[in-house]
């Protein structure tokens, strides 16, 4: 887990993370970075959890999946929140197509996420992270690999919200809110 939520620091995130295979919860958010999208992460293995919100990113989201068919992108995220940053652009179908962690069936109960392994150590450490829903922040203590999680709320995404976030059946927050959508809402979020 890297935890730096809360801080000020700025600039870039660096790039040496794409080497932490075993990386479960990337925590950035409440900083002042300034970057584009993080797509060289996407090959993590382990990144469950991806919080980058209330920054300063910008630019488009494009390349959230990559533009290879051949390697597996961010196959174990099941919480991406980009809220309150500076992107902007369309939201393609193929993005939420090889988002397959949030393509399969759960029933509700699950493991958690956290490093209780830490717990030998005087007093108790726990994972927690917070994420914004609906203006508000949650603190999630442990996070059960059932909640599911996209956030791109509070940014200068446009365009139609594609069909496809419908195949991702096991999302169980969905908020974009405060974009420039248009368009009607796909039918298939209702399944």
């Amino acid at each position: 887990m890297v935890d730096l939520h809360n801080n000020k620091i700025e600039g870039q995130l660096p790039r040496g993370l794409s080497n932490c295979k075993d990386l479960e919860i990337l925590d950035f958010g409440s900083n002042q970075i300034a970057d584009t999208f993080p797509s060289w992460l996407r090959v993590l293995p382990e990144l469950s959890v991806m919080i980058l919100g209330s920054n300063h990113f910008y630019g488009t989201i494009d390349d959230i999946v990559g533009v290879t068919k051949s390697v597996e992108c961010f196959p174990s995220l099941r919480i991406i929140d980009l809220a309150s940053n500076n992107f902007s652009g369309t939201l393609r179908p193929e993005y939420f197509k090889r988002l397959k962690s949030m393509m399969t069936k759960f029933n509700t109960t699950g493991q958690s996420i956290s490093v209780d392994q830490f717990s030998n150590f005087v007093g108790f450490y726990q994972d927690s992270i917070e994420i914004t829903y609906k203006g508000s922040y949650m603190t999630l203590g442990k996070i059960l690999t059932t909640f599911t999680v996209i956030n791109f709320s509070n940014n200068r995404l446009e365009g139609t919200i594609p069909e496809s976030i419908g195949g991702l059946v096991s999302l169980r927050v969905l908020n974009m809110s405060n974009n420039a959508f248009t368009g009607k809402i796909p039918a298939d979020l209702a399944a």
